[in-house]
Order: structure tokens, then C-alpha cells, then sequence
């Protein structure tokens, strides 16, 4: 552990980040889609375990059946028996792992309920790397993406927007560090209801952590409600008495796989117009699945990013196997002008 919050440990000697560089626009043609261990050896996490389909979903059911057990006793009362809570269990087994990018000084495991969550500490080998590797590669992509985008945008305040964040607690992690100065998760009211309590557990859990922990602001939104979005995010990205001081990331992770059609392309042009509107930076760093984007082409999915107000970097995009296989960082440029 380097901080105790959470920072993944240092790269290990002669590796190489994910990304060519900051700045780097240089266009490539991806071929094929690169394999799940090609993506793994880039981002410096151990390879996951080869199994036929079959097995893979069979976990993922499984996983999903354990669920009411393992919440049987817990304060926070769940709703969502599902995805978002499938996901912690799979963050916070990756978030003990010390050697992985994904770390986290154990912040997710701390939202568990008690009894059931040192399920998690039982040997390695007993958790096959299926389900839980996929979502260490995008969890390990996105804390190398957000990292540079902070590094390259370092002068500025930097507000992180999460949105569909479920029980995510990169947010924590980002502000407990100071590497954001503000963090705002949209969600559905059953998710942020939940989630504040395990923030307040995680809290009790971490009551004498030095630096104390910092907590994001936690907002009931329904993604689908685009002009209930539009005026959430307005007022979030306005509140500011100079906006241009401020950065702001939009963070997608395996969100819009579940929203209604054409609410993707809208969210995404809402995001671009309310930056340059409030003349604002920005970045999206995102994990998840564009329907409209059949095609992994990396010159294609520049002019798909760019029909929705965003100049995807070239050298962050990648394509891994799974449902939220769309990668990469893109980022209203043209706000430099109004400066």
C-alpha cells in the first residue's frame, strides 16, 4: 500500500503506460481487435483464465444468485440485486490485489457488509480470473486514462462527473488523494440511496485514515430524462464562481449499455454543448458500448465521437473483448478559443 487511499502501486521497472503520450493525435488503423491478454500485458495486470463461453456466463449467473445471500444481513438494503453490486464484489476482489493497477487500498471491499464480504480474503486461486479480470482491464484503463487527462490538465481545478456510477468508489479515491478538487455521481434513486450508506459504512470503517476520506456528491438523476440532465449538469459545471478554472471529466463505465436508443448520442452532445456553452475544458473518458459504432476502426469511431462535439485522442482508443468494449479519451479542444 503506497498511501493507504487507494493509489495503485508504482509501475513495475520497464513498463510502459497504455498511451503513447500526452498530446500524441498521431491516426492508426486498428487491424483486429487486440485479445484480452494483449490488453492485459499493456496495462500490466496477470492474465485471465481461458474458459469456453459457457463457463463465463455460467459465473456471471452464479455471481448473481449469491447476491441476496451475501446482502442477506446488510444495512444498506440493496435494490439493486444486479449489475452495480455484481461489479463491487468483482472491484473490490481487484482492489486487494496489490500488484494490480486496479488497487485501491481496499476501498471497495470496506463497502461490503461485514461477515460476508471476507469471502474476498480467501486464497487467489479460488476466484478463477473470468468475470472479475474483464472489469479489472476497464477499471485499470480508466484510472491510467483519468490519470493523464489530470496530469495533462494539472493547472486547472478538476471536477469528475460520473455517470451511472453504482458503487463505483474511484471518486473516493481521487478526492481523498487531491488528484480532483470536486466529484459529482449521477444515478438512479434505489443506487444513491444505497451508496450513501455504504459511504457512510466505508467512513465509520476508515474513521482514523489520515488524510480523512472525502466523499463525492452523490445526485439522483435519471439518465434516460435527457433535459433533466442537461439542467443537473448545467447547474453543476455553472456553480463554480470562475468556470474557467475548472476541468471537467465526464467518466462513463458500462452505463449506456442500459439506457433507452439515441439517449447515448444525446448525453454525449449535452456534455460538449453545456462545456462550450459555460466555456469550460473537458475530457470523456469512457469504458462502455456505442451501439452506433459497429465498426472498431479507429478513424470511424473519430468521426463518430466528432458528429457528438468530441475529439477522441487516436493513441487512447482500444477495443476489448466483452459487452463494454469501447475505450478511450476524447475532449472538447476547441473551448481554447473563448480564452
Amino acid at each position: 500500500m503506497v498511501d493507504g487511499f487507494g493509489r495503485p502501486p508504482p509501475r513495475r521497472k520497464g513498463s510502459e503506460p497504455f498511451f503513447s503520450g500526452p498530446g500524441n493525435e498521431e491516426k492508426y488503423k486498428m487491424v483486429t481487435v487486440p485479445s484480452s491478454d494483449q490488453i492485459a500485458d499493456k496495462l500490466k495486470i496477470h492474465r485471465g483464465s481461458h474458459a469456453p463461453r459457457w463457463v463465463w456466463r455460467s459465473t456471471w449467473r452464479v455471481h448473481g444468485y449469491s447476491l441476496p445471500l451475501l446482502h442477506a444481513m446488510d444495512q444498506a438494503r440493496s435494490q439493486d440485486l444486479d449489475y452495480s453490486l455484481k461489479c463491487l464484489w468483482c472491484k473490490a476482489l481487484s482492489g486487494l490485489d496489490t500488484t494490480s493497477p486496479a488497487y485501491d487500498g481496499g476501498l471497495a471491499y470496506d463497502m461490503l457488509p461485514s461477515g460476508t464480504r471476507r469471502i474476498l480474503r480467501l486464497p487467489s486461486w479460488l476466484f478463477p480470473r473470468l468475470i472479475h479480470f474483464n472489469i479489472e482491464l476497464r477499471t485499470a484503463y480508466l484510472a491510467q486514462a483519468v490519470q493523464r487527462e489530470v496530469e495533462q490538465f494539472g493547472m486547472r481545478k478538476i471536477r469528475l462527473v460520473t455517470l451511472g456510477a453504482g458503487y463505483d468508489a474511484r471518486s473516493v479515491r481521487l478526492l481523498t488523494t487531491g488528484e480532483v478538487q470536486e466529484a459529482w455521481e449521477l444515478d438512479v434513486a434505489p443506487v444513491v440511496t444505497s451508496k450513501t450508506i455504504m459511504l457512510e459504512r466505508l467512513v465509520q470503517r476508515r474513521h482514523q485514515s489520515l488524510p480523512p476520506l472525502k466523499l463525492p456528491n452523490l445526485l439522483v438523476q435519471d439518465l434516460n430524462d435527457i433535459d433533466g440532465y442537461r439542467k443537473a449538469v448545467s447547474n453543476i459545471i455553472g456553480s463554480a464562481e470562475n468556470t474557467s478554472e475548472w476541468h471537467t471529466i465526464f467518466l462513463l463505465e458500462g452505463v449506456l449499455i442500459y439506457l433507452d436508443d439515441n439517449v447515448p448520442r444525446s448525453l454525449l452532445n449535452s456534455c460538449s454543448d453545456i462545456l462550450r456553452s459555460e466555456r469550460v475544458s473537458g475530457s470523456l473518458v469512457f469504458a462502455d458500448l456505442f451501439r452506433e459504432l459497429a465498426n472498431f476502426d479507429v478513424g470511424i469511431a473519430g468521426d463518430f465521437y466528432q458528429s457528438m462535439g468530441w475529439d477522441l485522442l487516436y493513441d487512447s482508443w482500444c477495443v476489448k473483448p466483452g459487452l463494454a468494449r469501447h475505450m478511450g479519451i476524447a475532449r472538447v479542444e476547441k473551448w481554447r478559443k473563448y480564452f
